[in-house]
């Protein structure tokens, strides 16, 4: 276990990709919306060199008394992430001009929305876990709100929160379940007490059906948020710079693939088909044509 300033040592791409992102904030917030286009290409420029830090210098280990893990997995799936996040951003200018929303905020909640699926990757315990969830489902709460005088963006945005927090609720009652029968919510000691045999007992698998539950509602709320908020232009397809921003869906790969299990990556490759009604009712076909 890597201690003191090592830990820093290893967190350094999320760390420099969160200072960027508060310098980008400030710099948008003093010059106003004339700041957008050198805000968006900045941003842009932020993940790629963060994605650089990935690789070099290249180390391996736990920092934070366990708490973030870094090895070849997370770093071959934090690459996937910023380079989807850079290309997203890429592809959203166009469409939202079009749109009249283009602002300098969006990039930058893209930026804080990858910085927490960064978090995700790394997490070795439940609560980092939850903190990079939340760190990037109040990001992307506020991008499926982002077209303020429409309806439907405002809709989709609040459907996207309230059911967010119903998510976040079953994960955290899920992991105190855990904590109080396992002993610990670190992965690692969790494993270890279910091969000792006390995935036997109703509170771990109470805890272990609600973390479950928790993970696979958030990972498709996304499709119900990001996918809700943005087919404005479109009433048949989402524009293609959410999906991008969708793909690939790594959030859970953040808890499939720790070092050590087989890595799950779900791929999401194209605007999907939707209309209006239903959409809450339809969870398992939001990939099909209605």
């Amino acid at each position: 276990m890597i201690m003191g300033l090592e830990s820093w040592t290893l967190a350094r791409p999320e760390m420099f990709l969160a200072a960027v992102t508060a310098l980008l904030l400030v710099y948008g917030v003093v010059r106003g919306e004339a700041s957008t286009p050198f805000v968006s290409l900045a941003t842009v420029a932020g993940l790629l060199v963060t994605g650089v830090l990935l690789f070099v210098p290249y180390r391996e280990g736990t920092a934070f008394s366990a708490l973030f893990v870094v090895d070849r997995l997370t770093i071959t799936m934090k690459a996937l992430v910023l380079l989807g996040s850079a290309v997203a951003i890429l592809m959203s200018r166009a469409y939202f001009e079009q749109v009249k929303a283009w602002r300098f905020e969006f990039p930058l909640l893209v930026a804080l929305a990858t910085l927490g699926m960064m978090l995700m990757i790394s997490a070795n315990d439940l609560m980092a876990l939850y903190v990079g969830l939340e760190l990037q489902s109040l990001a992307l709460y506020v991008i499926a709100a982002f077209q303020r005088d429409s309806v439907r963006s405002t809709e989709a945005g609040l459907k996207y929160f309230v059911l967010g927090s119903v998510a976040s609720g079953m994960l955290l009652f899920g992991a105190s379940l855990i904590y109080g029968f396992c002993g610990s919510t670190a992965f690692v000691q969790i494993s270890k007490a279910l091969l000792e045999g006390r995935g036997a007992d109703i509170g771990t698998i109470i805890g272990l059906v609600f973390v479950v539950a928790g993970l696979a509602w958030t990972a498709r709320l996304v499709h119900i948020g990001n996918l809700d908020a943005q087919a404005l232009a479109d009433k048949t397809a989402c524009p293609k710079p959410v999906s991008a921003l969708d793909w690939p869906e790594l959030r859970l790969r953040a808890v499939v693939a720790q070092p050590g299990e087989q890595p799950v990556v779900l791929l999401h490759v194209g605007p999907t088909r939707q209309d209006r009604l239903g959409r809450l009712d339809r969870l398992d076909r939001l990939d099909q044509p209605p």
